[in-house]
């Protein structure tokens, strides 16, 4: 059985990391309580790691996703914390390795003072780093880069208004 809503799988280390939110249904009912991560060696026998944040009722975290930076040899995690929904904000974490732990950056960070909702992360090639998100209530769309510790945003490229039900955002090249 593999708890793992709304993450990603990300490659590293010769392994495959899949990191998704740890879901609870027992009343009263918290749609995310933290963030699980499985690991595999070939994806399709995982092995359940331990959770790499716990967020109890103090953050919400949905969509969490992890990237790695090779200039500070961090893996940083992105996902919207919704405890403050619809004006939910970005979730941001680092840690030395895959399976953490993470360390908290922000519970809070609100790019371009819109809210933090549905987001995606994007790695080029280049080593640059994008966060793609919607606002708190999905009628905006953005894209930032990253700066360079992948801990906060810099400048946003695209910033179309009022294009309603825009979630779950994904890049691909």
């Amino acid at each position: 059985l593999i708890e793992s809503h709304d993450g990603n799988i990300l490659y590293t280390r010769g392994k495959y990391y899949w990191y998704g939110q740890i879901m609870n249904t027992d009343s009263p009912e918290i749609e995310a309580v933290g963030v699980s991560v499985y690991s595999s060696n070939d994806l399709l026998n995982w092995t359940e790691e331990q959770p790499i944040v716990y967020g109890g009722r103090l953050h919400i975290i949905e969509r969490p996703h992890v990237i790695y930076n090779a200039t500070t040899s961090k893996y940083v995690m992105w996902g919207h914390n919704v405890i403050s929904y619809p004006n939910s904000r970005a979730f941001v974490a680092y840690g030395d390795n895959p399976t953490g732990p993470f360390t908290i950056s922000s519970t809070t960070y609100n790019p371009n003072g819109e809210g933090l909702n549905d987001m995606n992360l994007f790695k080029d090639a280049d080593g640059k780093a994008y966060v793609l998100y919607s606002n708190g209530i999905n009628t905006k769309f953005f894209i930032s880069l990253l700066t360079d510790d992948y801990l906060d945003t810099t400048e946003t490229f695209l910033n179309p208004a009022n294009h309603n039900g825009r979630e779950a955002p994904a890049m691909f090249i």
